[in-house]
């Protein structure tokens, strides 16, 4: 009688043949002999009383197989020449004969002369790997972009959408880069790298503004908060060291390790300055205000203003309006006239003392 059996590819792992392990004709998928390595699984019919062989044959592209003309006795089937990439599934599990697999060795079997097609061989994929290696894992604004580079497979699947081996990717946040690696068995492994992101801004920083005398001189800037530094003055250097004459803004690009930028302004103020002055008058008729010939020939006031009695010169004083500290003081000369130089544009009060005089007088002042 015969003795007809099948190996089939146990997709599922699961030890048995499932709905969907064979093709139309009943056996395994049509490609399973074509599989790389794979001829034709060897079956061979062993005596058990004798252990010598009774037949041999190598199933078909159906992963079938048969022994015709069999007489009834004890038997056992081994399995050989296995498909590279493939391993044996684990054997009876289930308790059902029939879907079960018996190993590449069945052990001992009874066949009393009727068909017997329950003697089958699973076989499940060799546990498979790939890989994913990176040229970076760490983008920058110097170097925006990574290229990551599968292996081990034939074919691949990005959870970019991207079906090649190699892609090159930009992220502006850390990011997880998943592939799903075939190779040449239809095994399928999926891995994963993930890429962080450093494109911070480097915090910048030019310094505080400053403010210079009249006239202006040396000052000093200093940059700090990154690995290097440009000025709009054309200088590298973190520190900017001159006369300044003029008010000037100076700026600076600062470049952290990353290669990320980020800009900053100081600016040194030289003031606009200019000469606070004005007479003491004697104000000889009375009126308020300063009259023809209450003035000497140059300008100022009498003379002998400073030498009438009890006399020495009125005191004048300037303040800054916003703070109500004193800029400069000064005492008025013999023409009774005074003068502050080299005052920076702003808003000032003068307050007159030391008028000791018996004569009433009357004070002007003016900004030359």
């Amino acid at each position: 009688m015969a003795q007809l059996e099948e190996q089939y590819f146990d997709t599922d792992n699961n030890n048995t043949q499932s709905v969907g392990e064979v093709s139309t004709s009943g056996g395994a998928p049509t490609n399973l002999n074509t599989l790389p390595g794979g001829s034709g699984v060897i079956v061979t019919l062993y005596n058990s009383s004798t252990n010598l062989s009774v037949a041999s044959t190598a199933t078909n592209t159906s992963g079938n197989y048969g022994f015709t003309n069999i007489p009834a006795g004890d038997y056992y089937v081994v399995f050989s020449n296995i498909p590279s990439g493939y391993t044996a599934s684990q054997s009876n599990i289930g308790g059902n004969d029939a879907v079960d697999s018996d190993g590449l060795n069945t052990g001992i079997f009874s066949f009393n002369g009727s068909n017997n097609f329950t003697t089958d061989l699973g076989l499940q994929a060799v546990s498979c790997s790939g890989s994913i290696t990176s040229n970076r894992i760490i983008v920058t604004c110097t170097n925006p972009s990574a290229t990551l580079t599968a292996s081990n497979g034939v074919s691949y699947a990005w959870n970019t959408g991207a079906n090649t081996s190699s892609i090159q990717v930009t992220p502006t946040a850390t990011t997880s880069y998943t592939v799903t690696i075939t190779n040449s068995i239809g095994c399928k492994a999926v891995t994963s790298i993930t890429i962080s992101v450093d494109q911070a801004a480097p915090t910048g920083n030019a310094g505080v503004d400053q403010t210079l005398g009249c006239g202006g001189g040396s000052a000093t800037v200093t940059a700090t908060g990154g690995a290097s530094y440009s000025w709009n003055t054309g200088s590298s250097s973190s520190v900017l060291t001159g006369n300044v004459t003029n008010t000037r803004t100076y700026t600076v690009t600062v470049t952290g390790s990353n290669g990320c930028t980020s800009v900053d302004q100081v600016t040194v103020v030289v003031p606009v300055c200019g000469t606070i002055g004005g007479t003491v008058f004697f104000d000889t008729d009375n009126n308020n205000t300063q009259s023809v010939g209450e003035v000497s020939a140059s300008g100022g006031a009498p003379t002998n203003l400073n030498t009438l009695p009890g006399g020495s010169g009125v005191i004048v004083t300037l303040y800054n309006s916003s703070t109500n500290l004193s800029v400069a003081s000064t005492a008025t000369n013999t023409s009774g006239n005074y003068g502050f130089t080299n005052i920076p544009a702003g808003d000032y009060y003068v307050v007159f003392s030391n008028i000791q005089w018996i004569h009433s007088i009357a004070i002007k002042y003016r900004r030359k």
